[in-house]
């Protein structure tokens, strides 16, 4: 009989691996399938809400961190001239410049929470840093909160949902240029009517619109914000645009990157896997071939015993010719049956 081992193929000798399919990156695989265009489930989109896919604690991660980073953006803009330039009696802010931005890439929700951020920085100015807006604060500080903080607010919101609206209306391209412009012309627009709701009535708006010689609505509101509104719609426009474009470019660079990595690593596991099939089926043979030469061996035992019972049965015919249960030379040498031989026998007897 050969030895069980050798009958055993190579494959069959190593231990066999569970059947497992081609696992791939959900979160990278949904983001860049969204970048594409493709249905995917809940995920991060690059410049919207959230949109399905696999890893939604992965995307909502991405998504607060770049949050958390204008939010600080804004703040530290805040506290430096970048974020309220003051030229003479004109005031410029550049604060509505990373709203737009994450209006764009994060969607409405988020441009509403900075336009927020936006707002409260915009209110604490009006604590000694600003002139304006420390006069605006001694006349009614409720009002003065809501002049500075929900404009802002809302322009935020209505930024990332022009935004929203018009990708949906496939001007992919217009969109940027649009929104950027539009989150600056809100800002403005926004804080003048409220500026004017608000105070519109009091003696030191009255005594400002004589001392700017304004005669009609339009020229004093010109007058207040005219040019300093036309400078922040020209920079959002022209830098929100650029920056806008340029870190979804990078983003939808990295995801399809990533989606091309993750492509890769699938079809990597996907032929590992067919080579452990092929290596289950292998051993699968090899069992089969394992059982067949037991079921032979058991069968070549089962004869030998067959073999051996017979071989006993003529072995006792040649020694037992006269069928009594005893070999014909113990008979010759025991003639009386009495177990004892007879030779012994006769010797005792002499002593005797």
């Amino acid at each position: 009989m050969k030895n069980e081992k050798e009958m055993i193929p190579a494959a069959a000798q190593e231990p066999a691996a569970p059947e497992t399919g081609a696992p791939v990156d959900t979160s990278v695989q949904a983001e860049a399938d969204a970048q594409e265009g493709a249905p995917v489930e809940q995920t991060q989109a690059t410049d919207g809400e959230p949109r399905k896919g696999g890893s939604q604690l992965s995307a909502k991660v991405f998504y607060m961190v770049r949050l958390a980073l204008l939010i600080a953006l804004i703040v530290v803009m805040s506290l430096t001239p970048v974020g309220y330039l003051k030229v003479g009696a004109v005031e410029i802010s550049f604060l509505t410049l990373p709203v737009i931005i994450g209006a764009i890439l994060l969607g409405p929700g988020a441009g509403a929470i900075l336009g927020g951020a936006f707002g409260i920085s915009s209110f604490v100015q009006c604590f000694g840093m600003s002139a304006f807006g420390a006069a605006l604060l001694a006349i009614n500080p409720f009002y003065t909160f809501v002049v500075c903080f929900f404009p802002r607010l809302l322009m935020g919101w209505l930024t990332g949902l022009v935004f929203k609206t018009l990708k949906f209306l496939r001007m992919r391209f217009a969109a940027y240029t649009i929104t950027s412009f539009l989150g600056a012309f809100f800002n403005t627009g926004f804080f003048m009517v409220a500026l004017l709701g608000l105070f519109g009535n009091t003696d030191y708006m009255i005594n400002l619109q004589q001392s700017l010689g304004a005669t009609t609505l339009a020229s004093f509101v010109f007058a207040l914000v005219g040019l300093n509104g036309l400078l922040e719609m020209a920079v959002c426009l022209i830098f929100g645009m650029c920056i806008s474009r340029i870190l979804s470019a990078v983003e939808r660079g990295s995801l399809k990157r990533a989606k091309k990595r993750s492509e890769k690593e699938a079809q990597q596991l996907g032929e590992e896997n067919q080579q452990l099939k092929s290596d289950k089926d292998s051993l699968s043979e090899a069992t089969h071939l394992l059982n067949d030469n037991l079921k032979a061996v058991e069968q070549d035992k089962n004869a030998l015993e067959e073999e051996n019972k017979s071989l006993k049965a003529r072995l006792m015919e040649h020694l037992d010719k006269d069928g009594n249960g005893r070999l014909d030379i113990m008979d010759s040498l025991d003639k009386d049956g009495n177990g004892k031989l007879d030779v012994l026998e006769g010797k005792k007897n002499k002593k005797q």
